[in-house]
């Protein structure tokens, strides 16, 4: 498996792209409360990865097949100029989950982080109950708690 950066925005249409984050939480949870995501919007944000040097696309490739995706981008901490890198989603294929694929796509995430001098790095958006599998996976790779996220300091 080869983990790269999305750089050619042509990627999103030319690869699973669209089945795969379909078949994900949006199609799910979200539904379950009344959101209804726009497949043109999700497309639009990936693309704009390739476009915005503040914004990272990296999959995991098996083959052809992607496995997994992350969506980062450099922002800064509110009302601060203090400049942090953020992971905005996160997916693995249901069949490949357990095999250490997004502790690769964080790993890569962290390395961008670090080139473009993000002082910490965020993920685990909003990780709620029922998630002690990721939080124990943020904690093995020294992330500390901060509200509902993950930080490592880059």
């Amino acid at each position: 498996m080869i983990i790269k950066q999305i750089t050619d925005p042509n990627f999103f249409t030319s690869s699973n792209f669209p089945e795969f984050v379909k078949s994900s939480i949006f199609e799910t949870k979200y539904a379950e409360v009344g959101i209804v995501f726009d497949p043109t919007i999700i497309s639009a944000e990936f693309i704009s990865a390739t476009e915005d040097a503040n914004k990272v696309c990296l999959v995991c490739m098996d083959g052809d097949k992607m496995v997994g995706i992350l969506l980062g981008e450099k922002t800064r901490i509110i009302f601060s100029k203090t400049p942090i890198s953020e992971q905005r989603y996160v997916r693995i294929d249901e069949n490949y989950r357990n095999k250490g694929i997004y502790s690769l796509l964080l790993a890569e995430f962290y390395k961008w982080s670090k080139l473009n001098n993000c002082v910490i790095m965020v993920a685990g958006s909003h990780v709620h109950t029922g998630d002690e599998k990721i939080r124990d996976i943020y904690k093995e790779k020294g992330f500390k708690p901060f509200h509902y996220n993950y930080y490592i300091e880059v």
